[in-house]
């Protein structure tokens, strides 16, 4: 920082800037001029924003990968990928069964077109994964796998002797 110019002289006044810890700082700032010609400043150090900004837990770690969602009436079974924490995509899932949106969501389509119940608090992570083609891959073979699934469809294409070395062998593609 340029030196200050005092008014009643051209004469340049150095200028020191102190981190303001309170009252600390004030007898800093008192010594140093009754000892020398310096001009003080402050900068604060703690703002409220920076004492507000972690609001989540540290210590929590959001749930993504693949997942599942049993129906509370019969065996079926919803397998799902999300890089959302999954109680957030059950939460959508939830909105589509209250709004009738069985376009976006096969969990509500097998509910409302069975008359079932959905055990939205049993939804359970079966394998985290942050990669976008590992996850959907492992969501494929987590569907294949399924005995009863509710989803509309399989899950990615995979060549079949991908799907034989992957998959157990008592169960067919």
């Amino acid at each position: 920082m340029p030196p200050a110019k005092n008014k009643d002289q051209d004469k340049q006044i150095p200028r020191a800037i102190l981190p303001y810890y309170g009252n600390v700082t004030d007898q800093i700032a008192r010594y140093i001029r009754r000892n020398t010609e310096l001009e003080i400043g402050y900068i604060p150090v703690n703002r409220l924003a920076s004492s507000l900004t972690k609001v989540k837990d540290s210590n929590y770690k959001e749930e993504v990968g693949v997942y599942k969602i049993p129906c509370l009436d019969c065996p079926a079974i919803y397998i799902g990928e999300t890089f959302r924490d999954i109680k957030i995509r059950a939460d959508e899932h939830k909105h589509n069964l209250e709004t009738f949106n069985t376009n976006d969501s096969a969990v509500a389509a097998h509910a409302l077109d069975q008359n079932h119940r959905i055990g939205f608090n049993q939804i359970q992570l079966v394998e985290r994964e942050t990669n976008y083609f590992r996850r959907k891959m492992k969501e494929t073979l987590q569907i294949r796998q399924t005995k009863l699934p509710m989803n509309k469809d399989h899950g990615m294409n995979f060549n079949p002797i991908w799907l034989n070395l992957l998959l157990p062998n008592d169960k067919p593609p």
